[in-house]
């Protein structure tokens, strides 16, 4: 499909072409994932992402769709600069979205339609978005003249929506942690700019909501997250006469991240959705309490404290 076909699907509210059947206009939409026109690709996500919320697919086309969403998030795994990162990160958000409608079934609203996923499959889902995650090596954020790539985005919304659901246990939510702070503390070539703090900072908070990781776990998770990962402090990436310039992006991008997590445990976290729809059991999620809270601020504040030559007036906290 071309640019003029996507946003004519676009314009008519999503209709199915005229004469077009649904299955065969998804099968010429999927590749457009990876497409390097960034018209394409986003005109596909939008449609797809439509028409999967809107109920337009079968269960079986959901979890087909899906299957091959997963498989998706390998190609190319591992290479940076290269244009297969466009495949791999939006084919995250369709997984999510397909991940997403079998939630709100879970939670009753979609009428009488029932959840569709077996337990078993989301895992295997979880297995791979998680290697995806942990072995992405593109993070790049917006290409220039190929638009939004966002790959450490995209999957991080993948892993907070898993996170948000009924199927992980506390251990796998504590791989969702890990794998953030491994990301995170290595050294980095990119600096991270493009709101990634934020996106990241949301699949914590879907683990965090769930009130299942134990408070020694969080404070050993920060810990972890306030050091480089040979233990020294952030601050022996800044030398006298010179500058491990790949470990103070490093030092940057936790910083930030560090920032935007305080702030959302302080201020709390919007859900999707119309902020008036006090009757959406999404919007009752995010309304939980954060049982380590208290002490996650505590931490933070600790942890930010030392990532910074000594400038505050007030000591840390002992």
């Amino acid at each position: 499909m071309n640019r003029e076909e996507i946003q004519s699907i676009v314009d008519s509210n999503f209709e199915i072409p005229s004469g077009r059947d649904l299955a065969l206009v998804t099968g010429g939409l999927l590749p457009l994932l990876g497409s390097t026109d960034s018209h394409l690709r986003e005109g596909t996500l939008e449609i797809l992402g439509h028409w999967g919320e809107a109920g337009r697919y079968t269960d079986a086309e959901l979890r087909e769709i899906g299957g091959q969403m997963a498989e998706n998030l390998a190609v190319g795994l591992g290479e940076s600069g290269t244009d297969t990162v466009f495949l791999r990160s939006f084919s995250a958000l369709i997984l999510e979205m397909v991940v997403q409608a079998d939630d709100v079934r879970g939670l009753g609203m979609s009428g009488d339609r029932t959840p569709f996923l077996a337990h078993d499959q989301v895992l295997d889902w979880y297995e791979t978005a998680l290697a995806g995650f942990a072995g992405e090596e593109d993070f790049r954020g917006f290409v220039d003249g190929r638009g939004w790539a966002h790959a450490l985005a995209h999957k991080a919304d993948l892993l907070g929506t898993l996170a948000r659901g009924r199927h992980l246990d506390a251990s796998r939510l504590e791989k969702i942690l890990t794998a953030i702070a491994a990301k995170l503390t290595r050294p980095a070539e990119v600096d991270l700019m493009f709101e990634e703090d934020h996106r990241l900072v949301r699949a914590v908070v879907h683990v965090l909501l769930r009130n299942e990781v134990q408070a020694e776990f969080l404070h050993s998770w920060i810990e972890a997250l306030s050091r480089m990962p040979d233990g020294k402090a952030w601050g022996a990436v800044l030398g006298l006469h010179e500058c491990d310039q790949a470990g103070n992006r490093a030092r940057v991008n936790v910083r930030n991240f560090l920032r935007s997590l305080y702030f959302v445990l302080l201020w709390g976290m919007r859900g999707p959705g119309d902020a008036a729809e006090a009757d959406n059991p999404y919007h009752a999620y995010y309304d939980r309490p954060i049982e380590a809270r208290g002490a996650l601020l505590a931490d933070i504040e600790c942890a930010l404290r030392g990532m910074n030559r000594p400038m505050y007036k007030s000591e840390a906290a002992t």
